[in-house]
């Protein structure tokens, strides 16, 4: 087999440039000339993310992977000198993709890229077009085999279910060029369901069978990413260039050697394989989660071979700078263990602003990248300093049952004054805890008057279940509907209030500040009150008994609990007082 189609020479990354269009260009082009680039523009923002991972990885070997850092101030020093001219130094790059040239050919008799050359039952990248059957309709494919269509992450569709928005339909869904089979590849590596099973017998040489690669999604489908976005491809990847973990300057925050996956000494092959925490970024940018093998016919990739390739422990996985992280409860006698959030967070993500901004509480810890931005924004005479900071959320879900589809992405971003990450915010980010506890319970009276109106129309809104009395399903419905409703209308003034939150405002400022969003936060609240009271039945207007006990509901006086509820949690002669202080 001849090699074909090598990523360090061809034009396959998506970028958006300063006129908003978007290009098909090279590596090399998106790295050196990373400056001109708004942004990466690929089909999904879940493709975004993994490809710029995949573009830190080589930064991190190119620049630093054979030089380690001496010192935690060697590392601020370097990369600082980076940021001031604005641009990756060509040479370094090009002279690094020259040495591993032969490591990106996307076909490849040995070595193709992310991916093995052979399979079971004699398949390999040179006869799989023949063997696997795709292009024989009634005929299953061979063990392992999936159509084109599963690796597109814009159709969303799984072996057995047409998948959300089918943007591609046909033949054309079957059917990928290698620049987008490229870009697909590089995204299964991170974000591939968990609808896999085991390609080889188990327990056999080529299946290890530990339980740490249980079939499974992939790394970056496990968590909840968050990454920092700067005003362009070069800033983004340079405040994602985390060169001190999680931003401690110390001796134990220095990384070792960065070796991404393509500098194994030899192709990995093996399924089902538990494996340590890489211990550097590139490494961990580039996991290979998957053991995959393209199939094509001519120019275009008809489907691949997909098994489990390797995992490493959940616990503890602090390499990874992209993630909040929860503190389970631990079992009697053994210590907490931190791991990644793997649950959605809210559609706002404003409200887990809490979480983001502070560095550690006893709930988790802030993202590593957060923790970095902090850091290089309190270095002496920091260009950072005085600018908005922008943290961007993705985040995939998979169908509940098995994993076995990815059926919804989130994505959001927040935006604030990266002073608050700096000592002379901490005052700014204790009240925006403060106030975030405080809309949650407002939320909650909302959501509860959304029940109770349910009640005053005759619905039903209390029941007994396992002993325990809870809301309904329809009263639940009501309520997180309810509550949706008023954090929607809060999103737009609540972000607006983030970004004026300057670190060195004075009390009285921060005093100001607070009162007007609790006023906006009051208004709301009452005007979600209002709608909901305007949109019940006449009925509800009328004394309607609740229950043997002469209980009865009415939505006037569910209206005057709300009112009184709102008005004692943020009272109108009280506005700028909270709990803390300001």
């Amino acid at each position: 087999m001849n090699p074909c189609f090598n990523l360090a020479r061809e034009k396959w990354i998506m970028v958006l440039d300063e006129g908003g269009r978007v290009e098909e260009i090279t590596l090399v082009d998106a790295l050196v000339q990373a400056h001109r680039w708004r942004k990466l523009a690929g089909e999904t923002p879940t493709q975004d993310v993994a490809m710029l991972r995949f573009l830190l990885a080589i930064l991190y070997a190119a620049l630093f992977g054979s030089r380690p850092f001496s010192t935690p101030d060697d590392a601020l020093d370097a990369w600082f000198a980076l940021w001031e001219v604005e641009r990756f130094p060509a040479d370094r790059i090009a002279a690094y993709l020259d040495r591993w040239q032969d490591r990106f050919w996307l076909f490849h008799e040995e070595r193709p890229f992310d991916q093995v050359f052979a399979g079971r039952d004699g398949i390999d990248m040179e006869n799989a077009a023949d063997m696997a059957a795709l292009e024989k309709p009634g005929k299953p494919s061979a063990r392992g085999v999936q159509k084109a269509s599963k690796l597109n992450g814009v159709i969303l569709e799984s072996g057995n279910t047409d998948k959300l928005f089918n943007i591609s339909t046909g033949e054309d869904k079957n059917s990928l060029s290698y620049s987008q089979a490229a870009r697909w590849l590089i995204h299964a590596m991170g974000y591939d369901d968990g609808g896999i099973k085991p390609y080889y017998p188990k327990n056999t040489p080529m299946n290890r069978n530990d339980d740490l690669a249980r079939c499974s999604v992939a790394w970056l489908g496990s968590i909840s990413p968050i990454y920092a976005e700067g005003d362009s491809l070069f800033e983004t990847l340079m405040l994602n260039l985390v060169l001190l973990k999680d931003g401690q300057m110390s001796e134990e925050a220095l990384w070792p050697r960065q070796r991404p996956t393509w500098e194994y000494d030899s192709a990995h092959t093996v399924e089902m394989v538990g494996t340590a925490l890489p211990d550097n970024p590139a490494e961990l940018c580039t996991f290979l989660s998957r053991r995959l093998m393209l199939i094509r016919r001519g120019e275009s990739v008809l489907g691949y071979v997909r098994y489990v390739g390797e995992a490493f422990p959940r616990e503890a996985a602090f390499t990874e700078q992209w993630t909040l992280w929860s503190v389970p409860k631990a079992k009697k006698g053994e210590a907490p263990l931190p791991l990644p959030r793997s649950t959605r967070m809210p559609a706002q993500m404003w409200r887990e602003a809490g979480a983001l901004l502070v560095s550690r509480s006893s709930d988790g810890f802030a993202p590593g990248v957060v923790r970095w931005v902090s850091l290089l924004t309190r270095v002496d005479q920091s260009p950072l300093r005085d600018r908005l900071c922008r943290f961007h959320y993705v985040k995939a879900l998979y169908d509940v049952a098995q994993s076995s589809n990815m059926t919804e992405v989130l994505e959001d971003s927040l935006t604030f004054s990266v002073s608050l990450l700096t000592e002379a915010g901490s005052a700014w980010v204790d009240l925006v805890s403060q106030e975030l506890d405080l809309y949650s319970r407002i939320a909650w009276q909302v959501g509860l008057l959304a029940e109770q109106l349910l009640s005053a129309e005759g619905g039903k809104q209390r029941e007994k279940r396992n002993g325990r009395e809870v809301s309904t399903p329809v009263a639940l419905a009501r309520r997180e509907a309810a509550q949706e409703q008023f954090y929607h209308q809060l999103d737009q003034p609540f972000r607006s209030w983030l970004q004026k939150l300057r670190a060195d405002d004075a009390p009285e400022t921060r005093q100001a500040k607070v009162v007007q969003l609790r006023r906006c936060v009051r208004q709301t609240a009452l005007q979600c009150g209002q709608e909901m009271l305007g949109r019940v039945s006449p009925s509800a207007f009328g004394k309607r008994m609740t229950g043997e006990d002469g209980g009865h509901a009415t939505a006037p006086e569910a209206w005057v609990i709300f009112r009184r509820a709102v008005n004692k949690l943020i009272p109108l002669e009280q506005e700028g007082k909270n709990e803390g202080g300001v």
